[in-house]
């Protein structure tokens, strides 16, 4: 069994090297997108990024990129796909190439790049990244998952299967060999500190100095701008969230929902959930009759967000797991007061003062909030003004930003 590894290696590397001949003798996107890295200073890859038909996926990677331009820095970014035929694309003023492992090892063959920048760093790609590195200098962003083991997840039927916890001793297992064999040029950067002090906790053994960076991802308060709600927003509920997996908790949202329909406050109250994802409709359904439930199913793009967050002044929001929380920080800025949950990395960016914390799965904790905000219109007002303040202060891209662009600078001093 111990041969089988190497063996299966050996022949992974040859047909990357034929997959690549291929590439530089018939390909013409191929060359195209050649020709555009040279034309960069930094390759970003990542395995999502936004386009016109899945606007969510990746939108926080969409907005450092935008920031990084802004700054002047020219940052190509590479989608990893499994599809064979290489396309190059724009999504607001960024271009993406997106194409197969095979045209990204060709990518740093025949450019060197001042900085790698990685979002969700696999196995694979570190195979093909590692003898290609040479003079450039590796950031790697790690968001959760891609370093999770399952038991973090194990609310999750897809996360508690054989499967699953298959892949999950074989990520663990990566990590721990690649912590060993940092390139010297190498930085981890984590979107919190939750999760830069669980990873050693996972791979079972602890971190290099000198080696890691703590940057939140990056809230845009110019785009989620604040202006002091009045207190009559404290009754208009506002759902926006993925209804993919149960990680996002909305099967409790949706009970906190019923069990206020049984209160006298609710008649006042009025919820409106926007989303999509293979769990929207079985999730929603108890909530299809209620005169003051509005549901939608489709995503919405950012500046859309921003424009529903003006009428609103509560973000409900609990979560089972969460490394920062991008979508609750955004509310925020907004000014709107969230309701979450006390798990993982979330009280490292909220507490009492600008929000509504619960415990987990307590549907009857996130309907007394609600009650809370509707007998205490004093308190919301004093929340919402917090939670604009906490985010820019914390998370803003005023903070943020110029932290990564010093790294990319390679200016960054880790406080």
């Amino acid at each position: 069994m111990s041969l089988l590894k190497p063996i299966a290696a050996a022949l992974a590397r040859g047909a990357l090297w034929l997959e690549q001949r291929w590439l530089w003798c018939v390909s013409g996107k191929a060359r195209a997108a050649i020709a555009l890295a040279q034309r960069h200073d930094h390759l970003l890859h990542c395995t999502v990024y936004p386009s016109t038909d899945k606007i969510y996926g990746g939108g926080f990677i969409h907005q450092r990129v935008k920031h990084y331009a802004a700054a002047g820095l020219t940052v190509l970014v590479f989608q990893r796909t499994r599809a064979h035929q290489t396309t190059i694309r724009t999504f607001d003023g960024v271009t993406v190439i997106e194409g197969r492992d095979a045209l990204f090892a060709t990518l740093l063959d025949q450019h060197t790049f001042d900085r790698v920048l990685v979002h969700f760093l696999s196995e694979r790609t570190w195979e093909i990244l590692a003898p290609r590195l040479r003079q450039s200098a590796l950031l790697v962003w790690i968001h959760g998952a891609d370093i999770q083991p399952w038991h973090e997840r194990d609310f999750s039927a897809k996360a508690r299967s054989a499967k699953a916890k298959r892949r999950s001793d074989a990520r663990v297992g990566f990590w721990r060999r690649l912590v060993a064999v940092l390139p010297p040029r190498c930085t981890l950067v984590f979107v919190s500190a939750y999760l830069r002090d669980q990873l050693p906790t996972y791979i079972g053994r602890p971190l290099p100095p000198d080696t890691t960076a703590v940057i939140h991802n990056p809230i845009n308060t110019d785009l989620f701008r604040y202006i002091a709600k009045p207190t009559a927003q404290r009754l208009k509920i506002l759902s926006i969230r993925p209804y993919t997996s149960e990680v996002y908790a909305n099967d409790i949202a949706v009970q906190a929902i019923t069990l206020l329909a049984q209160r006298p406050c609710f008649s006042v109250l009025s919820f409106h959930l926007i989303g999509d994802g293979s769990l929207f409709d079985v999730t929603v359904a108890p909530l299809r009759d209620f005169p003051n439930v509005t549901i939608e199913r489709h995503f919405l793009l950012q500046t859309e967000i921003a424009a529903r967050h003006q009428d609103y002044g509560v973000f409900l929001i609990p979560t089972r797991m969460d490394s920062h929380g991008v979508s609750r920080d955004e509310a925020m800025a907004s000014g709107l007061v969230p309701i979450t949950s006390r798990v993982a990395a979330i009280p490292e960016f909220v507490d009492e003062t600008c929000a509504m914390l619960t415990p987990p799965d307590d549907a009857a904790a996130i309907a007394a909030a609600i009650e809370h905000l509707h007998d205490h219109p004093e308190h919301f007002t004093a929340l919402s003004a917090a939670a604009a303040a906490r985010v820019r202060r914390q998370a803003g891209h005023e903070i943020t930003i110029p932290q990564e662009l010093a790294l990319l600078r390679g200016s960054h001093q880790e406080g």
